[in-house]
């Protein structure tokens, strides 16, 4: 499963995103996640203890075994991302990389070229599809007011 962040939410929203992410997740049995943060906001106290608290043991859970994180903008983000994955350790062994561009990202969790190659032939399809109008989005827009 590929998620890009697209900009800053609430805590509210921040935490119904995330649980919708992990409940997507569930439910197609996603085994590795590809990651975009580089443009998340800094994440605020709140975020990061809810992150560390809470969220990463409903993750742990959820069954994800390689997650490829492209690498935060904003250094502050980096650091708390790595305290935040430190923190759920106790809870999973999930294999963790940080990647700074997404062709080394995708050839980490891929077993072939012809994974990459179908993989940004599908991810291209459905953002393609998804911007048309009345496409489905995995956050209802008035999350994102």
């Amino acid at each position: 499963m590929r998620w890009q962040w697209q900009g800053p939410l609430s805590l509210l929203r921040f935490q119904m995103a995330l649980e919708r992410l992990l409940l997507f997740s569930r439910q197609n049995k996603a085994r590795q996640w590809l990651v975009d943060i580089s443009k998340m906001p800094p994440l605020g106290n709140d975020e990061q203890a809810w992150l560390s608290q809470r969220w990463v043991a409903q993750f742990a859970r959820c069954g994800i075994q390689n997650l490829a994180l492209m690498l935060p903008d904003d250094l502050h983000n980096q650091l708390a991302m790595e305290h935040v994955l430190d923190s759920g350790r106790c809870y999973t062994q999930v294999n963790v990389q940080f990647f700074g561009d997404f062709p080394a990202a995708l050839d980490w969790l891929s077993k072939s070229s012809d994974d990459v190659q179908r993989l940004e032939h599908e991810w291209f399809a459905a953002r393609l599809a998804a911007t048309r109008p009345g496409a489905a989005a995995l956050l209802p827009d008035e999350w994102l007011d």
